[in-house]
């Protein structure tokens, strides 16, 4: 699975639904921004990554955060504080 396909998911994934609603896209609209904007976001974390602690640092902020409820409840992306 490449990074494109983790970001967007499904074609009926709920968290694309949530931002299309949210910006009065169509989901694939999203699924389009997301495929331009993740070699860009890839590139960041090799390089991140790379750097000496950083996939150390990376996966400390992946468990810590409680970023899966925007996986879980894509409805907590049009909140005000996820903005």
């Amino acid at each position: 699975m490449n990074l494109i396909d983790l970001l967007a998911g499904s074609q009926n994934n709920p968290a694309v639904t949530q931002l299309a609603r949210q910006f009065g896209l169509n989901p694939e609209q999203i699924r389009d921004v997301i495929g331009q904007v993740a070699p860009a976001l890839g590139q960041g974390l090799a390089r991140n990554t790379a750097a000496a602690g950083g996939l150390d640092s990376l996966i400390n902020a992946l468990q810590k955060g409680g970023r899966s409820r925007y996986v879980d409840q894509p409805d907590s992306l049009g909140q005000a504080d996820t903005v």
